[in-house]
């Protein structure tokens, strides 16, 4: 079997159709979106608003690069609504020479990692200014066995694509049916049906007036005291039926108190720092986790006129958008001073009204979601704000209950997550197979003889390559790039 080492520029042919910019007429302008997003229409424009004023049509079915983004996944097929837009000589487009490489293998390489490692290899040039460079990407030799042999391995190729996929979408259907799964367990925990009701619990209904009566104190000196219990509260109705024990109230009835972060000029980005007081931000909120990796700080100095924004341990953070669903997390040990920043609304929970596991359980369903979705209909952000958060009708069960139900949905949700995590692996481990066989398929077998292209690689140009490489130092086989 004969494989051979071919430039990139003997099958990656450049074209240039020049255009000249017209101030009267109309053009579509070119965007390649990174890490394989493809190519798309950025704008289109009146020629008077184009400030260069010689620029190069393409059409469709052109293989597309950015000169700047290509070591960033910047590339990719000239679509049909493309035909005729314009771009700058920022962007090389090529036809691909198919006596060489076969083109639907080509493109499939394009969507690996292979492309990026080869555009990274030839970029260079100051850290603004990093470019790919016309010699270095040009003259890189990759080792190809000839073209029918390329048409076996691209059949090959789309025979485990195939495989690999089934095996993805199943995976992605899995993790969606996990999802429904974790709702389906909060809605029944929350609708009184996850667990027996224990006719010794005390009712929700009597917790909730020995709050009310709390609230009321009668004034030192002047007047009698607030009795002991108040009257019972009016009943008030929710979405769906409860147990008898437990009721319906305002959030804002069960907690301490509810606030939000600091907001406008009082925290800008401007204040941060590398140390000093913890600042908590909505990409630390996950749903029901909390997320540690994201680390933003203010100085101490800066801490002092935001106190009252202090967080602690035991709070519930909750972000202000809602159009994927509420993200309510436990702030846990930090080990550290915090606030919470702008959009993070922080819950402080009475211990002896509401388990603060539970509310965060509680937030987390779809019914309290859907909720806050119905008060923003019509609006363009999907946004709550405190008075809404305050507002939030709750189904309240027994103390005693709240506890036995967290206790229970751990012990569930501990289930699921190690479930998820089964999947997850088995996903990657498809994708794994995936880049074995990508990988194998495209390396020379063992005593194949390459021929070498007659025209050298500029091997003295070649930067040193950033994974196991060919011996030459600008040949590559295409096994190498995938490892």
């Amino acid at each position: 079997m004969k494989w051979r080492s071919i430039r990139i520029g003997d099958f990656l042919h450049r074209v240039r159709i020049p255009v000249d910019i017209e101030d009267d007429q109309q053009y579509n302008l070119v965007t390649i979106r990174m890490h394989h997003k493809g190519v798309a229409l950025r704008a289109t424009k009146p020629g008077k608003e184009i400030g260069t004023k010689r620029m190069y049509a393409v059409q469709p079915g052109h293989f597309i690069l950015s000169g700047i983004d290509a070591r960033h996944g910047a590339f990719g097929i000239v679509p049909p609504e493309l035909a005729g837009a314009v771009v700058t000589n920022d962007f090389w487009y090529f036809e691909v020479d198919e006596a060489q490489v076969d083109k639907e293998l080509f493109l499939h390489l394009t969507s690996t990692t292979f492309f990026d490692d080869l555009c990274r290899l030839a970029s260079d040039g100051t850290t603004n200014r990093v470019r790919l460079q016309a010699d270095k990407f040009f003259n890189y030799e990759i080792s190809l066995p000839p073209v029918e042999e390329q048409r076996e391995l691209i059949a090959q190729l789309k025979h485990t694509n195939a495989a690999v996929a089934s095996v993805l979408d199943e995976t992605d259907q899995q993790l969606a049916h996990l999802t429904k799964l974790r709702q389906a367990l909060l809605r029944e925990a929350m609708q009184g049906q996850l667990l027996p009701q224990d006719p010794t619990d005390e009712p929700a209904a009597v917790l909730l007036q020995q709050l009310q009566a709390a609230a009321k104190p009668g004034k030192k000196g002047r007047g009698p005291a607030a009795p002991l219990f108040a009257e019972a509260a009016e009943a008030v109705e929710g979405p769906f039926e409860i147990p008898a024990s437990w009721v319906w109230c305002e959030l804002k009835k069960v907690v301490k108190s509810i606030f939000d972060g600091p907001f406008g000029s009082h925290l800008k980005t401007a204040d941060y720092t590398t140390a000093g007081v913890r600042v908590i931000r909505l990409e630390n909120l996950d749903y029901g986790k909390f997320k540690h990796d994201k680390t933003t700080y203010i100085s101490l100095e800066k801490y002092e006129g935001l106190k009252q924004h202090t967080i602690y341990e035991g709070d519930i953070i909750v972000g202000s958008f809602i159009a994927d669903g509420v993200k309510a997390v436990l702030i846990p040990e930090l080990g550290e001073t915090a606030i919470a920043k702008a959009d993070c609304f922080c819950i402080r929970h009475n211990p002896t009204a509401v388990d603060n596991k539970f509310l965060t359980y509680l937030l987390g369903t779809d019914f309290i979601s859907d909720g806050y979705l119905r008060i923003m209909r019509g609006m363009t952000r999907s946004r709550i704000n405190t008075a809404q958060l305050k507002q939030t009708l709750i189904p309240l069960p027994p103390l005693a209950e709240q506890h036995r139900i967290v206790a229970k949905l751990a012990q569930l949700l501990q289930h699921c997550d190690a479930l998820e995590q089964r999947i997850r692996e088995g996903r990657r481990l498809a994708e794994q197979l995936l880049a074995i066989a990508l990988r194998e398929a495209l390396a020379p077998p063992a005593g194949a003889t390459p021929t070498i292209a007659a025209e050298p690689a500029l091997a003295e140009d070649a930067p040193a390559p950033a994974r196991r490489a060919a011996k030459r130092g600008s040949q590559l086989a295409l096994g190498s790039l995938l490892d």
